[in-house]
């Protein structure tokens, strides 16, 4: 198969740059369009094979309605927003190949090397489905999971969702209580610490960008109430000191772990 020439649309954002340098990497040509470049989304979408679009999660949907209707058989299209609800059915009106992706990392990670890429193949030929696995897997030496679209979004519903909300809550409550972070951090345990730089790694990016990850899930609902649920169920627990309740909630939680490989921990 003679090698494809890449389309990046929003190729001048975060992660535009990295697949654009790990493209270039593996000996592809790539064409990006963006808000200062001389060539517009439908211009890279007629000179490609492969069309990846990776802008902000608000402005996916407007980008593939713009670019859908010159999408031909012979092409693959893909995506990288992390919330793929209601973006399925404009994907599926162009006449491309469409998988949607989601990558695990962010911009900042050095390579695709043992990181974790989830696709969805929502309607893809032999010939492309065989070409992702290969630059993304045999050259990229990443990992590939081919997951349903269902299963992704309700996986990220607690990947995404529900760690992003510990996460702020976390950041709020030690803001709340008003207590130097120079103190706090004289006194860190490795535990404390590792929350401590979670949460203010979070609180140090784009608030848009977990905003809509909250806002845009399907799933954030159920999430919210279920986090409620056990968060009264153990605080009336702590509040009433009742060990026999704390140690049947603790044993099982643990035995809910058991699942977990025993490497994991060292």
């Amino acid at each position: 198969m003679t090698k494809p020439v890449i389309g990046i649309i929003g190729g001048h954002g975060k992660m535009g740059v990295f697949f654009k340098s790990f493209f270039e990497s593996q000996g592809y040509k790539v064409l990006v369009s963006d808000l200062d470049t001389p060539l517009t989304n439908r211009q890279v979408v007629k000179q490609s094979q492969v069309i990846l679009v990776s802008v902000p999660i608000k402005k996916t949907k407007q980008v593939l309605r713009e670019i859908t209707p010159f999408l031909k058989e012979h092409q693959l299209l893909m995506d990288i927003t992390s919330i793929k609800q209601g973006i399925s059915s404009i994907l599926l009106k162009s006449s491309a190949s469409v998988i949607s992706l989601h990558p695990l990392f962010g911009p900042t990670t050095p390579s695709l090397q043992n990181e974790t890429i989830l696709a969805i193949p929502l309607r893809v030929s032999k010939k492309w489905e065989n070409w992702v696995k290969t630059v993304f897997t045999k050259q990229g030496n990443g990992i590939l999971k081919f997951v349903s679209f269902e299963k992704h979004e309700k996986l990220m519903s607690i990947v995404q969702v529900l760690t992003h909300l510990h996460s702020m809550l976390f950041g709020l409550a030690l803001q709340e209580l008003n207590t130097s972070l120079h103190d706090l951090l004289e006194s860190a345990t490795p535990h404390f610490l590792s929350e401590v730089l979670i949460s203010a790694r979070v609180f140090a990016q784009n608030h848009e960008l977990y905003q809509e990850i909250q806002f845009l899930s399907e799933y954030s609902k159920q999430v919210y109430t279920s986090y409620k649920r056990v968060f009264e169920d153990f605080l009336n627990i702590l509040i009433s000191k009742n060990p026999l309740g704390f140690q049947e909630i603790f044993i099982k939680a643990r035995d809910y772990f058991q699942e977990l490989p025993v490497n994991v921990f060292h």
